[in-house]
């Protein structure tokens, strides 16, 4: 968030404080079998394609954060609506209904 930002000095503080518990949730560590048990699950599920997120992609979830926020969206969720938008994808395996705001078909809607 910065200054510029057309949000209020309390918007201002809560998103820091979301920033920051984003953060400590990201943090997170398992031990290595979780992990690869992980990768094994993700590397199964054809035909799901993980992407990388890069500059590019931030600068994109960010534009995301200023288009809907009204929404309590957080960087992942925005990023995740940036890659939809941006590869006109029709259909999202998502539970979070907030990638629904990007009018994709999710999952948890069938």
């Amino acid at each position: 968030l910065k200054a510029s930002d057309n949000f209020s000095n309390a918007e201002r503080r809560q998103g820091f404080r979301r920033q920051a518990a984003f953060g400590m949730q990201a943090g997170k560590r398992y031990d290595r079998y979780r992990g690869m048990q992980f990768m094994a699950m993700i590397e199964d599920m054809t035909p799901l394609t993980v992407f990388a997120v890069g500059q590019a992609e931030i600068a994109g979830g960010t534009e995301m954060m200023r288009r809907f926020k009204d929404q309590d969206l957080t960087l992942t969720d925005s990023v995740g609506l940036h890659h939809i938008a941006a590869r006109k994808l029709r259909d999202c395996w998502s539970t979070d209904f907030h990638l629904g705001l990007s009018g994709a078909s999710l999952v948890i809607n069938r």
